[in-house]
């Protein structure tokens, strides 16, 4: 005859009803390993041709996003019409010069928004970050300036809304960077698409890239 251990099932209940003992949060429907479906991606004029490829590494749960990012090959930051500019980079100590002479074309436009066939958009790539998904707008004193950030999931939980308003120290002022992204996951969860929209005072530029999941 089996005997039911009672002393067990009380041990269980018991700290599922003490405060601050919690079940361990499950892992977010982004976690994983993603990786650039370039074919898939390469269907428009803001696809950069040289980008190689695309990498992000997401571990998180329901509250919190830590996002790892990767840029592949030798992407120049070009406007349509002009020559290159700068190469795209992952390092923050550079974006401020990159920047400037990025505003520097951008002065010389001759009216309306300049496009940058998603090279600017991709520029703008955030190497390491982590999000809260409360919605809650957090704001991070940088050597470059004021950053706010903004992160929230939709009610499904397969969509995502980042927000980042940057405000830029440039030789002649201030120059403010609205980047808006979005993720949204397909049914099966194993494709990412992920559309950035970059903004300036003389720029708008957009990139949309479709991630297929690795890991």
């Amino acid at each position: 005859m089996k005997i039911f251990n009672f002393s067990l099932v009380f041990a269980l209940v018991f700290l599922s009803a003490i405060p601050g003992v919690k079940a361990q949060a499950q892992p977010s429907p982004f976690a994983g390993n993603w990786m650039l479906d370039r074919e898939k991606s390469n269907t428009g004029d803001n696809f950069p041709e040289k980008l190689k490829n695309f990498k992000m590494a997401v571990s998180g749960d329901a509250t919190t996003l830590n996002v790892k990012s990767q840029v592949e090959g030798n992407v120049e930051v070009r406007a349509a019409g002009h020559g290159a500019i700068t190469p795209v980079t992952e390092s923050a100590s550079m974006m401020r010069r990159d920047a400037q002479s990025v505003s520097g074309t951008e002065s010389s436009a001759n009216g309306g928004k300049v496009n940058y066939g998603g090279t600017m958009a991709l520029f703008f790539t955030v190497n390491n970050a982590s999000y809260n998904l409360n919605g809650e707008e957090v704001k991070i004193d940088t050597d470059q300036g004021l950053v706010r950030v903004r992160a929230k999931p939709d009610k499904t939980g397969k969509s995502v809304q980042f927000t980042t308003i940057r405000r830029m120290k440039m030789p002649k002022g201030e120059m403010e960077v609205t980047i808006r992204e979005t993720w949204k996951l397909a049914e099966d969860g194993k494709t990412l698409k992920l559309q950035r929209m970059v903004e300036t005072p003389s720029t708008r530029d957009e990139i949309i890239m479709f991630l297929n999941k690795v890991g």
